[in-house]
């Protein structure tokens, strides 16, 4: 019975991400849309010095503690696929959840960021 249970949980759980189109993505993900060469935009939203300690080959950054955050989102192009990280996922959330409120519809967070990134042995550029 407590399986079942636990079933049905996991089962409406998956349904409730699957209707919301989900927006979170794991470094395997990402890495595949890269190597399938999809057409998408990597955002960092990490500070400048984490930038610069490497990131993401091709990522632009916006730094999310930067005063006019909102002002460089808002230039981007609604219509983009993007995909944001940061350090371990925060930041690149809550950039998220930003975007979405500011019309953006295909912009996924991805998940544990670039420590993910690393554990998962990919690599950054400088």
């Amino acid at each position: 019975m407590r399986n079942l249970l636990l079933m049905a949980l996991l089962v409406t759980g998956l349904s409730a991400c699957a209707q919301s189109g989900g927006s979170n993505l794991d470094v395997t993900q990402v890495s595949q849309m890269i190597a399938d060469n999809e057409d998408i935009v990597l955002i960092d939203v990490r500070t400048p010095e984490e930038f610069m300690q490497g990131h993401l080959d091709g990522a632009k950054l916006i730094n999310f503690y930067d005063a006019n955050f909102q002002e460089e989102v808002k230039k981007l192009d609604t219509a983009k696929k993007y995909v944001v990280y940061c350090r371990s996922g925060g930041r690149s959330s809550k950039s998220v959840n930003a975007m979405k409120k500011l019309g953006f519809s295909e912009v996924y967070n991805m998940s544990g960021g670039v420590l993910a990134w690393q554990g998962a042995q990919q690599k950054l550029v400088k």
